[in-house]
């Protein structure tokens, strides 16, 4: 699940193309549950995965949170539809979440089973087209 909310200030550009400037805050975070029955096992595990020999491991889920400041342009091919493009740099801090293993009914939890908190600041392109109207 995400969401992202941001504000911009849009330049006089020309009668089609509207650069601007803006920020955005982002906020992300995945839910992951993995489960496996066996004869004489059953594992469930909430916040993470079970590896080929039905171990809890691999990725765990995360939240993350960011900030990014962006450079963009609309291009209204009619009026209130555009298309437009846009560049940013931001900061993102990521965190795993703490992963609950219940093995036969007994549960148990694990900090940091392939645990991560990540710091993140750089350049990004927005991956393709934004498509959009204003109303």
């Amino acid at each position: 699940m995400s969401a992202t909310t941001g504000i911009e200030k849009h330049f006089s550009g020309t009668k089609k193309l509207s650069p601007y400037i803006g920020a955005e805050i982002g906020f992300t975070s995945t839910f992951v549950k993995s489960e496996y029955t066996g004869p004489d096992r059953e594992i469930s595990v909430k916040n993470g995965y079970i590896d080929d020999n039905q171990n809890p491991n691999g990725r765990p889920g995360y939240s993350q949170i960011g900030l990014n400041a962006i450079v963009g342009a609309d291009y209204y091919f009619v009026k209130r539809f555009y298309v437009g493009m846009e560049l940013g740099y931001g900061i993102q801090y990521k965190i795993s979440k703490k992963i609950e293993i219940k093995e036969n009914g007994i549960t148990t939890y694990a900090d940091k089973v392939n645990g991560f908190r990540q710091f993140a600041l750089g350049a990004y392109a927005n991956p393709g087209l934004r498509v959009g109207f204003v109303f």
